[in-house]
């Protein structure tokens, strides 16, 4: 029995690695590579589309590395059982020239975006170079190169043959990679001619016309407002006084309010008469017969 449990032991803590290696290393089981230069921004935006082997346990571990002068993604996301995409947490770590990103996804399909600035730009002529950083196995890859607008004389290495329209009017070229083992790298170069900063159809980058200053048309200063809010408080100050009067003179003793409207024919009689009743005119409180002051305030009593 000893023996047996000791074989066992000896089974479990082999076969335990492995299995964290596994979830700690998932592969990719097809990852699609975009490179737009000049799409939206002068700098090269790369999107990483991946779906992960359906074998993978989730939620599970991953580190990506990007270019360090890329900085953060631009956008981490996962895609829900419902089609949309939603953002991810990550940590960033420096390691040389790369940065690690590391998060933890619930999903097998995965959006990752940065923009790259390491365009080269000489003489009206640009060049770039993309690299794979082989950080999982990916069965099958694949990349597409985006020709920017009034780009010309387009150069991909390896060669991507002959472009097609897409959707939005830009050229594109892709190819096939095939299956790249983890720790494999590859690298994509491209170059073409473009003398100005255009950017995609319809995707302009929003800059001003000219340096916004106090007198640029539109802006709107404290003292132009300042009016404004003190009117506004003085209006509330003399509503909050009208609705303090109200209410005060609702609180009244209902006595006294009884006898302040009370027109002077129908007022009583004084109290020396045979049957007449008074009231003070500061509380509002009956009188007794022969009193002079009030019972309860000290107000002297008239008598008319």
């Amino acid at each position: 029995m000893r023996r047996w449990l000791i074989a066992l032991f000896i089974a479990l803590y082999s076969i335990l690695p492995g299995v964290a290696y596994a979830q700690s290393s998932p592969t990719i089981d097809t990852l699609e590579i975009d490179l737009w230069p000049e799409y939206d921004r002068p700098d090269v935006l790369v999107i990483y589309r991946m779906a992960l082997s359906s074998s993978t346990s989730l939620p599970v571990e991953m580190t990506l590395r990007l270019p360090r002068q890329a900085g953060a993604p631009y956008n981490l996301a996962y895609q829900d059982v419902d089609g949309l995409l939603y953002n991810l947490d990550y940590t960033t770590q420096v390691e040389g020239d790369w940065q690690a990103i590391s998060f933890t996804t619930p999903s097998l399909s995965l959006q990752i975006e940065y923009y790259d600035p390491g365009m080269e730009r000489q003489e009206g002529q640009r060049s770039f170079e993309y690299r794979w950083p082989g950080d999982y196995t990916a069965h099958s890859v694949n990349v597409q190169v985006q020709k920017p607008l009034t780009a010309a004389n387009l150069q991909i290495v390896p060669d991507m043959g002959d472009g097609e329209a897409g959707p939005n009017g830009l050229e594109f070229h892709q190819k096939s990679i095939g299956e790249v083992e983890a720790g494999t790298s590859f690298t994509i170069r491209f170059s073409y001619d473009k003398s100005d900063d255009s950017l995609a159809p319809g995707v302009v980058a929003v800059q001003p016309d000219q340096p916004i200053t106090p007198d640029t048309a539109g802006r709107t200063t404290f003292s132009e407002v300042l009016p404004w809010i003190l009117g506004m408080v003085g209006v509330l100050l003399i509503g909050g006084g009208a609705f303090w009067y109200w209410q005060a003179s609702r609180d009244l003793p209902e006595e006294r309010k009884r006898l302040r409207h009370l027109p002077a024919a129908t007022r009583p009689s004084p109290g020396g008469e045979e049957g007449g009743e008074v009231y003070c005119a500061q509380c509002g409180r009956r009188a007794e017969r022969g009193d002079v002051y009030c019972r309860a305030c000290g107000a002297k009593l008239r008598y008319e």
